[in-house]
């Protein structure tokens, strides 16, 4: 099931006299959030999820990177991709991004001092 952007129940135009320009509701309407349902409906499709793209393109990546610029955090685990991922972003700060059970069998341990990515299939014979 795709998910679709409704159409705007009034004229690009409409909040013109509210100080909204046609111009500017057309781009935030049919560019901004078409972008956000175009991307969802890739995400979901499991075709751009599938495969790490690299520390410059990982945008979650990119987002520790700049927490890590602040403040020093051990670890950031996320669960928004469908691919599991341990990336080390500096030697004490760990990026991990859990996967889905339903393929990889992946999941989340921390004993108190580390948190591990493991799968259930591996480590469970």
């Amino acid at each position: 099931m795709a998910f679709e952007l409704p159409e705007l129940p009034y004229s690009h135009d409409a909040l013109a006299k509210g100080g909204m320009s046609a111009e500017t509701l057309e781009f935030h309407h049919d560019l901004h959030h078409k972008a956000y349902v175009d991307n969802g409906n890739k995400l979901i499709s499991g075709t751009e999820d599938i495969k790490f793209k690299g520390e410059k393109k990982e945008w979650l990546i990119q987002y520790c990177l700049k927490k890590l610029s602040k403040e020093h955090i051990d670890y950031f685990v996320f669960g928004h991709r469908h691919l599991p991922i341990v990336h080390q972003l500096k030697p004490k700060s760990k990026y991990i991004n859990l996967g889905d059970w339903i393929t990889h069998y992946t999941f989340g341990v921390f004993d108190g001092k580390t948190f591990n990515l493991r799968n259930y299939l591996k480590n469970n014979d």
